[in-house]
């Protein structure tokens, strides 16, 4: 049984998986489960092959996954407010 601190390994949170998008009337989708591995690169039988939720060994946190957006909340509040003191320092 997997920890709740552990990061659930999918092939979407992996630091080696590209999504795949697609543009619709100017604007980029990211397509759900579509994407392609930079390590490993499976053929069509091999992929109808493996399990549905199969993950290979190379698997690795995506960079910045583990960062909570509560934080990067406080981070740009705290930002903006050192911010706002140096436009009304300079504007005296």
């Amino acid at each position: 049984m997997r920890r709740k601190e552990e990061p659930r390994k999918w092939c979407d949170n992996c630091n080696y998986f590209i999504k795949h998008y697609q543009k619709v009337s100017y604007t980029f989708f990211s397509v759900d489960r579509c994407g392609e591995c930079r390590i490993r690169k499976f053929t069509e039988e091999e992929r109808l092959k493996l399990p549905y939720d199969f993950v290979c060994d190379k698997w690795t946190p995506k960079v910045g996954a583990d960062t909570d957006i509560y934080e990067i909340k406080e981070e740009l509040k705290e930002i903006t407010a050192k911010l706002i003191l140096i436009v009304k320092a300079l504007s005296k």
